[in-house]
């Protein structure tokens, strides 16, 4: 038995220390590997087996309590002293009553910011990788990469008398799944790397509490510094024969899966030049544990053949498949997904969210990406993107092939196409899609051979819709073409006789008789060849005599000054109301801003004329320009939107409409008759 020896008010001891992983379904007998001192200042340590050996530089983090007590008082640093006997010295922090048994806590790696064993909110640890870092394992059925700093250890030594040395058995606060893979086809494959995705947090920083060992847990220090997707690169793999297997390590944190709950794996495989993939998704029976220093199996049959050459170009993808809006997003390919001769046109999917027609890229915390499957790209080939950013975001729109990656400058509110030139390939390449930044959306993809393609014309007009007072009179629309074709003219074609439309140049001129009865509407249509046409919605109104006196009323809107009732704020004018009614799917309304009041996306909002009025013209001042295209989408047509404001004319008593993104609003000027 060791003593301690009293230095200078604190107390110097000697701690025996073991480390083990264990099977899920095996419960060994822990022997213990040698007397552990503490010593060092660079934490790495070697894997041996299923068990962890101390390496020189290793040091421990060390708190004890009085038995069965939850006053934990933290040691600090425990340096190694003697690799072979795994002996690490430090001091304890204060006097030990020698009438009273004491329980030890020992962390690997040390951190001073980590408290104590019963670790929830301070002092985060590093489990497996950074959230968006991978793991690497060299060879097959290799546990070496199981170790270092990334890989705590935590012990526990119970009811240890003050007088003798502790012997703590240090437990992997990892969970090691071990993929099983075993070969089906008749050539053999060699992994490059593994993906895994479940429905907790797997890898990143963690808080720890291991004040039972027998239940370690590890709690994320938020979604941004966690990812519930990580993957696993195999480095120097030997082939697998037919029929053979091998074993891949992933460490994780410690969770449990529901019933019900699904877990993702892809397996990535080469063969010679070829390459594969086999994406497989497990439905979880019951409820099922990935715990703390157990390996759990996972056995993966690999039976996907081998496609000699990717998909042949050209590649065209308009999302029409994407048919309705959730918030729910795609993790991992599904069968949703479009195919191109019977072949699946996509390979790996993150954060990608479906938007009926187009997908959104990422969330407030996470980027999102698409990749195709191989596609033969052994000729030089064009790369034509439709995207936008979101609300105001700042993002940008990447495409990768090859390892080459080209990047746009910051994606507009509105749909642009962008084009990239690549050069020729191989016969099986991806091409990946990030939304940089933030988040973005997509809503057309073409690959195509070759280098002359060439964007098609497009066809933006302003404003987008016309109200004319009773009089005769013309207003002009102002045409912008993007990606001109030579010889090809604006044309504009109206459908009612009380309108006439002349062109000159990229100028729209519209006029419209006098109306001396009720209000009336028609269309006039824009077109420029190749283009998708433009329909501007056009409204004369009736005589002001015919609508008795018109009145100014504004509103000023903020979210403090509103009246809150079943998820409806209103505020209540003189002449009309304006109302926000928080929608199934939206954010709750916001009542605490005192200068503006936020809409969210998904709500719905609704403009009442009184005192048998009829708005003529709304003028909705936004906070920014970006906070402007929700609310012009949900007024429809007749909206445009100039800078930070969005109006509306026409002639209604009632205008409502969903808010299709965040829009951010101070004041509304209504004229009403």
């Amino acid at each position: 038995m060791k003593k301690f020896i009293l230095s200078l008010g604190l107390v110097a001891m000697m701690l025996n220390l073991t480390n083990c992983a264990q099977y899920e379904d095996v419960n060994p007998t822990v022997e213990p590997q040698g007397d552990f001192a503490l010593y060092a200042s660079v934490s790495r340590t070697a894997n041996d087996g299923l068990n962890t050996v101390w390496s020189t530089g290793d040091d421990l983090g060390v708190f004890h309590a009085v038995t069965d007590g939850t006053t934990y008082t933290k040691d600090g640093q425990f340096k190694l002293e003697d690799v072979a006997t795994g002996r690490f010295l430090g001091n304890v922090n204060g006097t030990l009553d020698p009438q009273e048994e004491y329980d030890w806590y020992a962390m690997y790696p040390y951190s001073s910011y980590v408290p104590g064993p019963a670790n929830t909110g301070s002092g985060y640890m590093t489990i497996g990788c950074a959230a968006s870092g991978t793991q690497t394992q060299t060879g097959n059925n290799s546990l070496a990469h199981v170790a270092g700093s990334n890989y705590p250890l935590v012990g526990k030594a119970y009811a240890v008398p003050a007088g003798s040395a502790p012997a703590l058995a240090m437990t992997h606060v990892a969970s090691l799944v071990e993929f099983e893979v075993t070969n089906s086809l008749d050539e053999a494959i060699t992994v490059s790397n593994i993906k895994f995705t479940a429905p907790a947090a797997l890898v990143g920083t963690f808080y720890i509490d291991f004040t039972d060992t027998a239940n370690i847990e590890a709690e994320s220090s938020g979604s941004s510094y966690t990812s519930k997707t990580t993957t696993l690169t195999v480095k120097n793999g030997t082939a697998i024969a037919k029929g053979e297997s091998a074993k891949f390590y992933l460490p994780v944190a410690p969770f449990t899966a529901a019933a019900n709950a699904k877990l993702a794996i892809e397996v990535n495989v080469t063969s010679g030049e070829k390459s594969g993939v086999l994406a497989k998704e497990i439905t979880l029976a019951a409820a099922t544990s990935f715990n703390a220093g157990k390996i759990k199996t996972l056995k993966v049959n690999y039976n996907a053949e081998f496609v000699e050459e990717g998909l042949a170009l050209p590649f065209e993808d308009n999302f029409s498949w994407v048919t309705s809006t959730s918030s729910t997003a795609y993790t991992s390919i599904t069968s949703v997904f479009p195919k191109k001769d019977g072949a699946a046109m996509y390979s790996s999917v993150s954060y990608v969210y479906p938007e009926t027609k187009q997908v959104k890229f990422g969330s407030s915390s996470n980027k999102g990406y698409l990749t195709t499957s191989d596609l033969n790209l052994s000729k030089p080939f064009t790369v034509v993107v439709s995207a936008k950013c979101y609300s105001s975001d700042v993002s940008q729109l990447k495409v990768t092939a090859g390892g080459v990656s080209k990047t746009t400058a910051n994606l507009g509110a509105n749909y642009t196409s962008y084009m990239f030139e690549f050069d020729a390939l191989d016969a099986a390449e991806k091409v990946r899609f990030d939304i940089t930044g933030k988040r973005g959306y997509i809503n057309n993809i073409v690959i195509v051979e070759g280098h002359d393609y060439v964007l098609p014309p497009v066809l933006t007009v302003s404003p987008e819709a016309l109200t004319f007072e009773s009089p005769a009179a013309s207003q002009t629309i102002t045409c912008t073409i993007a990606n001109e074709v030579d010889g090809v003219n604006v044309t504009a074609t109206e459908n009612v006789d009380w309108l006439s439309t002349s062109v000159s140049g990229n100028t729209v001129t519209i006029t419209a008789t006098e109306n001396t009865g009720a209000i009336r509407t028609a269309n006039v249509t824009i077109a420029y060849e190749g283009a998708e046409s433009k329909t501007i919605a056009v409204t004369q109104l009736a005589p002001a005599a015919a609508g008795g006196e018109e009145v100014t009323e504004t509103l000023t809107i903020y979210a403090n000054k509103g009246s809150l009732s079943n998820k409806v704020i209103t505020w209540t004018g003189t002449n009309f109301t304006f109302s926000n009614a928080q929608g199934s799917s939206s954010t709750a309304i916001r009542t605490s801003d005192s200068d503006h009041y936020r809409i969210y996306a998904n709500s719905t909002v609704t403009f009442t004329a009184k005192n048998g009025k009829k708005f003529k013209k709304l003028v909705i001042t936004c906070t920014g320009s970006s906070y402007t295209t929700g609310l012009k989408n949900a007024l429809g047509a007749s909206a445009t939107v100039s800078g930070s404001t969005v109006t509306w004319t026409g002639s209604a008593e009632t205008i409502t409409g969903t808010v299709t993104a965040q829009s951010r609003i101070n004041k509304i000027v209504a004229t009403l008759q």
